[in-house]
């Protein structure tokens, strides 16, 4: 098995030059988390459905899993909207499953709570940097950590294979909320 690469620590300057006008980028200290705060409203109806993972931050890859998808129901048929998140286990050759709550904060945020086993109930909210909502989505989260500020980034399809060009659209993703470049890993959605 690999080293665990380093964490990803988004480091920014003081109220850093922004691309967008609607977006706040709140820094008190030069070593702090990115708040990313006003971005549009997350029409969260329209991301029902099957998503693959496309990309995952190296911070956060775990490489004894595979076929990563995330199952969103959100429509109004639900009491309460969640989302079912699978991977294959390569080392026992079993389906990992975590169930979401999902939500949207009042600062357009996905909320994220579920339940992990020893660790108990985690409450993450991300933000949905990149994406048309149909055929992929950028999902970006930076939280304070032991030892500092880390960020996680996820990229999902709806096409384990997608037809047209991914990454760019990450990478414009990232430069419009002046955000640094993660070094994620492209999964392996063939077979799933």
């Amino acid at each position: 098995m690999a080293p665990t690469p380093l964490l990803t620590t988004v480091l920014t300057p003081v109220m850093a030059p922004l691309l967008h006008p609607e977006l706040l980028l709140v820094s008190i200290l030069a070593l702090t988390v990115v708040t990313l705060m006003a971005l549009e409203v997350v029409p969260q109806y329209t991301i029902d459905g099957l998503w693959y993972v496309f990309a995952q931050d190296d911070a956060v890859l775990d490489e004894t899993l595979k076929c990563y998808l995330s199952l969103w129901y959100t429509n109004s048929n639900v009491p309460r909207p969640y989302a079912v998140f699978t991977a294959q286990s390569t080392q026992l050759n079993e389906t990992v499953e975590i169930i979401e709550n999902v939500s949207v904060t009042e600062t357009n945020k996905l909320r994220d709570e579920y339940h992990v086993p020893i660790l108990g109930r985690v409450t993450l909210d991300r933000d949905i940097i990149g994406g048309d909502y149909v055929s992929y989505l950028v999902i970006y989260t930076c939280i304070d950590g032991p030892n500092g500020p880390m960020s996680f980034t996820r990229v999902l399809t709806k096409s384990p294979e997608p037809l047209f060009a991914v990454w760019p659209k990450v990478q414009e993703a990232f430069n419009n909320y002046n955000i640094p470049y993660p070094t994620m890993s492209r999964l392996d959605n063939k077979n799933c």
